[in-house]
């Protein structure tokens, strides 16, 4: 499918488009409106009003820790260097347990909602603004570049002529 025009067939925005687009800002929006009309506090949007039990914590945690890095690109890794790639992610069982005996009775004990608010109890604004700072930058360059390149490479195995 060689042109002059290099988006072709496959780059054409049409009214199905449009409409599914709309559909899914409409059903974000519908769900954002709900949540906070019942949303009173800090603690229940963050922590479900500290009402889950362990169970449905660690759910949310390995679901929170699961994306199209981890699906698409360890198994793409394991495919190219060996299975070796995934220890990184089994090694996090070791600080998940740290986390769930030495540092999250602190943070209970402590009644925060985020680690931001921790670090401005433990230190001080600098340290939570600076925490911040970090995790922004790093969760928009590598996660969400991450994640659209992984996005793209499987968009692009299944329909080849749309290029990344």
């Amino acid at each position: 499918m060689e042109s002059g025009n290099s988006q072709g067939v496959a780059g054409a925005i049409t009214s199905l488009d449009l409409w599914v687009l709309a559909a899914y800002f409409a059903i974000v929006i519908i769900i954002g409106v709900w949540v906070s009309r019942r949303t009173e506090s800090g603690d229940d949007l963050f922590l479900a009003g500290r009402a889950l039990t362990w169970g449905v914590v660690g759910f949310s945690l390995f679901a929170s820790n699961i994306s199209s890095t981890t699906l698409i690109g360890l198994t793409g890794a394991a495919y190219t260097t060996g299975i070796a790639t995934s220890a990184y992610e089994w090694m996090a069982g070791i600080p998940l347990i740290l986390l769930a005996f030495i540092f999250a009775p602190l943070f209970f004990k402590s009644r925060v909602t985020t680690i931001p608010e921790w670090l401005e109890r433990r230190f001080d604004r600098r340290a939570r603004l600076y925490f911040i700072a970090v995790t922004i930058i790093l969760t928009v360059i590598v996660d969400t570049g991450g994640g659209l390149y992984a996005g793209g490479v499987v968009v692009q195995t299944f329909f080849p002529d749309i290029p990344i």
